[in-house]
């Protein structure tokens, strides 16, 4: 019986490696469907390089909780320090008025700017530039609605 628990548990072990070597090599790394960023509230701006893996927003009271995961493209000319459309916000979640805020992300803070038609801007304010490629930035936060 020990080893019939312990068996899965190597299995386990090893389909985890098997599938972050797969990331590593970006094999497994693909944008989601747009229907699936649809229905979650955020669509990627995929003509400047960006994807976004995961998106989640949540009504709380007068806000919007935001989360996302959201990929870059490295392969063109990446300016951090400029204004980057990175997607929009769909439906019910699009601010009534733009708003604009600091996120922090060690050791990096990024503005980000979202307007009242739902266009989302990030910039780099300080810190070094993400590396890698796609970069990665995650982002959790809330907005007034």
């Amino acid at each position: 019986m020990k080893s019939f628990i312990f068996l899965p548990g190597i299995l386990s072990l090893s389909v985890v490696g098997i599938l972050l070597s797969f990331i590593k090599n970006k094999q497994l790394v693909a944008a989601p469907s747009e229907s699936s960023v649809v229905a979650n509230g955020f669509i990627a701006n995929s003509l400047e390089g960006w994807t976004a893996h995961s998106s989640y927003l949540r009504h709380e009271g007068d806000s919007v909780r935001f989360e996302l995961i959201l990929f870059r493209s490295t392969d063109q000319d990446t300016t951090w320090v400029n204004d980057s459309h990175a997607g929009d916000i769909t439906g019910s979640y699009i601010p009534s008025a733009q708003r604009i805020f600091e996120y922090i992300e060690l050791p990096r803070i990024w503005r980000i700017t979202i307007d009242a038609e739902g266009k989302c801007l990030f910039r780099l304010l300080s810190g070094p530039s993400p590396q890698g490629n796609p970069a990665v930035i995650p982002v959790i936060t809330t907005y007034k609605k």
